[in-house]
């Protein structure tokens, strides 16, 4: 009995130190995917509907400043292109580019940190132009235009890491 008791008062403390259940839950490592098919696509997976994004027209940064890149996976026709981190150093600034039609999106912590997730673009419609699917937590640009991403280099590198062909992703994890 006292230990139930004692089990009892413990989960209740972890809960009103955490927050709520939901808080509990984000503090895993949050997804951020970008993809093409016949567009592209950028979808923040398990964000309370984009609320925990701050939405302009040339950049997206996320609430949380201080997450860290835990994993970067670049995959071009389901093939993985680089491991764990694409040799990205997760204690230095980053960034990740992909070459998109006419523009740029840039994937990267934060200006002169290497924390948080930001997201800008050049040459394309503004973020706050982008339609929804749908989905929430999804924005999509360019919606059956039929462009595929033509590059993606992480940190500046001459690599592509894209074939052009209409299968490229990128899935940045960051908690």
């Amino acid at each position: 009995m006292i230990r139930t008791t004692l089990f009892i008062a413990l989960a209740i403390a972890i809960l009103l130190l955490c927050g709520s259940p939901s808080h509990i839950d984000a503090q895993g490592d949050t997804p951020i995917v970008v993809g093409d098919s016949s567009s592209l696509m950028i979808r923040p997976l398990g964000l309370d509907a984009g609320s925990n994004w701050n939405l302009g027209g040339t950049e997206i940064k996320h609430a949380n400043p201080n997450g860290i890149l835990r994993r970067l996976i670049v995959s071009d026709g389901g093939t993985n292109q680089c491991n764990q981190t694409c040799g990205i150093d997760t204690t230095k600034p980053w960034y990740v580019t992909v070459t998109y039609s006419s523009g740029t999106l840039t994937i990267s912590s934060l200006p002169s940190t290497n924390q948080g997730i930001h997201l800008t673009q050049q040459g394309l419609a503004p973020f706050d132009q982008w339609t929804t699917d749908g989905t929430a937590d999804d924005r999509v640009f360019h919606t059956g235009d039929g462009q595929h991403i033509l590059g993606i280099s992480v940190n500046g590198g001459i690599a592509n890491l894209c074939s052009g062909a209409g299968a490229c992703q990128i899935i940045a994890s960051y908690r």
